[in-house]
Protein backbone atom coordinates (compact mmCIF):
# COMPACT_ATOMS: atom_id res chain seq x y z
CA UNK A 1 0.00 0.00 0.00
CA UNK A 2 0.93 3.59 -0.49
CA UNK A 3 1.36 5.80 2.44
CA UNK A 4 2.08 9.41 2.57
CA UNK A 5 3.47 10.58 5.97
CA UNK A 6 3.51 14.61 6.12
CA UNK A 7 5.71 15.27 9.15
CA UNK A 8 9.19 13.67 9.37
CA UNK A 9 9.71 14.40 12.95
CA UNK A 10 9.71 11.39 16.04
CA UNK A 11 6.23 10.36 15.19
CA UNK A 12 6.02 10.43 11.29
CA UNK A 13 9.33 8.97 11.36
CA UNK A 14 8.45 6.54 13.68
CA UNK A 15 4.82 5.59 11.88
CA UNK A 16 7.28 5.39 8.63
CA UNK A 17 9.47 2.66 9.72
CA UNK A 18 6.74 0.42 11.02
CA UNK A 19 4.99 0.42 7.96
CA UNK A 20 7.67 -0.25 5.41
CA UNK A 21 9.39 -2.82 8.13
CA UNK A 22 5.63 -4.10 7.32
CA UNK A 23 6.51 -3.82 3.62
CA UNK A 24 4.21 -0.77 2.42
CA UNK A 25 5.79 1.76 0.18
CA UNK A 26 6.01 5.29 2.24
CA UNK A 27 7.12 8.85 1.03
CA UNK A 28 8.33 11.28 3.79
CA UNK A 29 7.54 14.86 3.16
CA UNK A 30 6.81 17.92 5.10
CA UNK A 31 10.34 19.32 5.90
CA UNK A 32 10.85 22.74 5.04
CA UNK A 33 14.49 21.39 4.31
CA UNK A 34 14.92 19.28 1.68
CA UNK A 35 18.36 18.13 2.31
CA UNK A 36 17.25 17.03 5.74
CA UNK A 37 14.12 15.64 4.74
CA UNK A 38 15.78 13.48 2.06
CA UNK A 39 18.72 12.22 4.97
CA UNK A 40 16.01 11.52 7.20
CA UNK A 41 13.39 9.53 4.62
CA UNK A 42 16.63 7.44 3.49
CA UNK A 43 17.45 6.39 6.97
CA UNK A 44 14.29 4.45 7.13
CA UNK A 45 14.12 3.19 3.67
CA UNK A 46 11.27 5.68 2.81
CA UNK A 47 10.90 8.06 -0.37
CA UNK A 48 11.19 11.55 -0.12
CA UNK A 49 8.44 13.58 -1.55
CA UNK A 50 6.55 17.14 -1.43
CA UNK A 51 3.23 17.41 0.53
CA UNK A 52 1.39 17.43 -2.45
CA UNK A 53 3.26 14.40 -4.42
CA UNK A 54 2.83 12.45 -1.47
CA UNK A 55 -0.99 13.45 -1.55
CA UNK A 56 -1.10 12.44 -5.24
CA UNK A 57 0.69 8.97 -4.89
CA UNK A 58 -0.57 7.84 -1.68
CA UNK A 59 -3.86 5.69 -0.91
CA UNK A 60 -3.48 6.80 3.01
CA UNK A 61 -2.40 10.11 4.49
CA UNK A 62 -1.01 10.48 7.76
CA UNK A 63 -0.55 14.14 9.47
CA UNK A 64 2.15 14.31 11.88
CA UNK A 65 3.06 17.86 12.09
CA UNK A 66 2.63 20.91 14.36
CA UNK A 67 -1.13 21.94 15.01
CA UNK A 68 0.30 25.65 14.40
CA UNK A 69 1.11 24.37 10.85
CA UNK A 70 -1.42 22.44 10.00
CA UNK A 71 -3.83 24.77 8.10
CA UNK A 72 -0.69 25.28 5.91
CA UNK A 73 0.05 22.20 5.34
CA UNK A 74 -3.72 21.21 4.13
CA UNK A 75 -3.65 24.06 1.73
CA UNK A 76 -0.67 22.46 0.44
CA UNK A 77 -2.29 19.01 0.01
CA UNK A 78 -4.55 20.12 -2.00
CA UNK A 79 -7.63 17.54 -2.49
CA UNK A 80 -8.22 14.59 -0.02
CA UNK A 81 -11.06 13.25 -1.80
CA UNK A 82 -11.06 9.28 -1.44
CA UNK A 83 -8.46 9.23 0.80
CA UNK A 84 -8.02 7.34 4.44
CA UNK A 85 -6.48 10.29 6.46
CA UNK A 86 -4.82 9.40 9.78
CA UNK A 87 -4.53 12.70 12.05
CA UNK A 88 -1.75 12.51 14.73
CA UNK A 89 -1.86 16.21 15.22
CA UNK A 90 -1.45 17.34 18.70
CA UNK A 91 -1.69 20.60 20.03
CA UNK A 92 1.03 20.40 22.80
CA UNK A 93 1.60 24.05 23.58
Amino acid sequence: MNIGVIGAGRVGRGLAAVWIRAGHDVMLSGSRDRAELDARATSIGARSASISEAVAESVVIVIAVPASITGEVLAEAGDLSGKVVIDCTNDVS
